[in-house]
């Protein structure tokens, strides 16, 4: 199974839940090295010629606040930014460049709109369960009664408590005081943006904006 998915929206939870859906492995996937899980589920997150099976997206505007907490999560000594600079910055027009695009680059296809299963992040949020039958449906080697379990295994309370114990299993710099989940929840780039970004935001997204997330304008 190839999920698509750009970053900082939901791509790894959806692959972590899709993986006990299909696989059932007796480790947790949010503990596990990712180039172990991409032999289970592959997860990309740029231009690809061949159609996906999943997209999941998410509000741009949480994805740029996202992309800055990992930045806090990684310990990422290389970003000079402030967070207000980091949000100007990537609020640039064309930094966020093929979000849920609709056009061919270079010789690739852009993969998002291709894939037969559409997923929204907020929509995992709301009922994960729900998004997972659409897996189920479309994979036979998913099977309907994992779903309560993998939703269990991977809630966000659940993910967060484990969380501690990812600088002793990943490869990656963690954070233990800084949660892959910070924040996880729909439209709190509202609470972050001053005023002038909101803005720009929206002018640079309006469009996506206006047919994806038209209850947050």
């Amino acid at each position: 199974m190839l999920v698509a998915s750009y970053t900082k929206s939901g791509g790894s939870w959806l692959v972590w839940m899709a993986i006990e859906l299909l696989h059932k492995p007796d480790y947790f996937c949010d503990l596990t090295d990712k180039t172990i899980l991409d032999e289970l589920v592959l997860k990309i997150e740029y231009p690809i010629s061949i159609r996906p099976d999943i997209h999941v997206f998410r509000h741009p505007l949480d994805v740029v606040c996202s992309a800055w907490n990992y930045t806090q999560l990684v310990q990422d000594e290389e970003c000079e930014l402030t967070e207000s600079e980091y949000y100007d910055h990537f609020l640039e027009e064309g930094a966020l460049f093929n979000f849920i695009p609709k056009i061919q680059y270079e010789d690739s296809f852009v993969y998002g709109l291709q894939a037969p299963i559409q997923i929204g992040y907020e929509d995992m949020l709301d009922n994960p369960a729900r998004e997972l039958i659409k897996i189920v449906s479309y994979n036979p080697k998913a099977e309907l009664k994992n779903i309560n379990s993998a939703v269990e295994k991977y809630t966000l309370q659940n993910c967060k408590a484990r969380e501690h114990d990812a600088v002793n299993t990943l490869t990656r710099r963690t954070n233990p005081g800084h949660s892959f989940f910070f924040k996880a929840k729909k439209y709190y780039y509202k609470e972050k943006l001053n005023t002038i970004q909101l803005q720009k935001g929206h002018a640079v997204f309006s469009d996506i904006i206006k047919e994806y997330w038209p209850d947050s304008i």
